[in-house]
This record gives structure tokens, C-alpha cells and sequence, in this order.
């Protein structure tokens, strides 16, 4: 299971510190975790665009999306929201994300 992390990033001085919480809990229950706190586009002096662009290039190999707290309210979650659900990704909150992975290990079995 891969869960992509989204969430606040612009205007949020601690965002690196929240991306490596949610990341260590979500690791912690099994998933791979793709951290985009650990993504840099390729290109010299990305844009906000670019990196949207890259990240929707990680996001897609994902088969879930974990919104953070303050998602709703950042543009870049909300594009990457948006993308998840017409790819067919689950999108769940960090909140959430212990019991989306116990049912999706259920369905397995």
C-alpha cells in the first residue's frame, strides 16, 4: 500500500515537521509513504506549477491519498484532492488512515 501525504505547505512554517510526523505514524502502519516534503522537481528554480506537476506524477502511483490537517484550505491539496478522485484514489484524513488500511487489508484477504 502507498499513501501519498498532502497538505498545507505555503504559509505553514513547520509544514517539513508535519509532513515527517504524518509520515513516520503512516509508515508506522505499514504503508510506503511518498512524502512530497522529500519531492524536488528536476528543473532549476521550479514554480508552484512544477511542482504540482511533479507531485501529481508521484501521486498517481499512489493507492491512497492522506489529506493533513488544513488540506481544505490549501490550493495545492485541493488540486491533488481533485486529482486523487478522478483517478479513483481514496482520499482519507490522517485521522482516518488506521482504519482505511486495516479494511483495505481485509479486502485482500
Amino acid at each position: 500500500m502507498k499513501a501519498y501525504l498532502s497538505g498545507p505547505i505555503t504559509g505553514i512554517p513547520d509544514w517539513r515537521e508535519r509532513f515527517a510526523q504524518a509520515a513516520e505514524y503512516v509508515g508506522h502502519l505499514g504503508a510506503e509513504v511518498i512524502n512530497p516534503a522529500h519531492l524536488e522537481p528536476p528543473i532549476a528554480a521550479p514554480s508552484w506549477a512544477d511542482y504540482i506537476l511533479y507531485d501529481l506524477t508521484h501521486l498517481r502511483r499512489a493507492n491512497v491519498l492522506v489529506l493533513l490537517p488544513g488540506a481544505d484550505r490549501s490550493p495545492g491539496a485541493l488540486v491533488e484532492k481533485a486529482f486523487a478522485i478522478g483517478l479513483g484514489i481514496p482520499v482519507v484524513d490522517l485521522a482516518e488512515i488506521r482504519g482505511h488500511l486495516v479494511q483495505s487489508e481485509r479486502n485482500k484477504a
